[in-house]
């Protein structure tokens, strides 16, 4: 997912199912790369969010099972971090900067397997 972090979700029984798709989960992951929660307002920011949270979302529902596992824990990650910029309204002046480093980290680990998933299943 590659997203340059402050630089400077498997839902319950009323979520759809929908089947593995690997080159959905590869275009997303490509879409993600584009996104940046250090850049911009905290308005863009906010809105950064948003929308990666729908793809994080779809990545949950169409992650093939062989890596579905590994896109869970990347998602509850970055759903961490971003509930921690939602705390601050996305003012990254006001972030714990006590609690960052161990969502960062988690994101960091939960990427490695995603990351060597997309490497062999995807095309770039």
């Amino acid at each position: 997912m590659a997203i340059a972090l402050l630089a400077a979700a498997c839902g319950g029984d009323d979520t759809p199912e929908a089947a593995p798709d690997p080159d959905r989960l590869c275009e997303i992951d490509a879409l993600l790369d584009g996104f940046d929660l250090g850049l911009g307002t905290p308005n863009q920011r906010r809105q950064n969010a948003e929308e990666m949270l729908s793809l994080l979302d779809e990545a949950r529902l169409v992650a093939p099972d062989d890596v579905r596992v590994d896109v869970n824990r990347r998602v509850d990650a970055v759903e961490a971090l971003i509930e921690l910029l939602e705390e601050v309204d996305f003012d990254l002046r006001q972030v714990d900067g006590a609690r960052l480093p161990s969502i960062v980290e988690t994101i960091d680990a939960a990427e490695i397997p995603v990351e060597q998933w997309i490497s062999d299943n995807c095309s770039r």
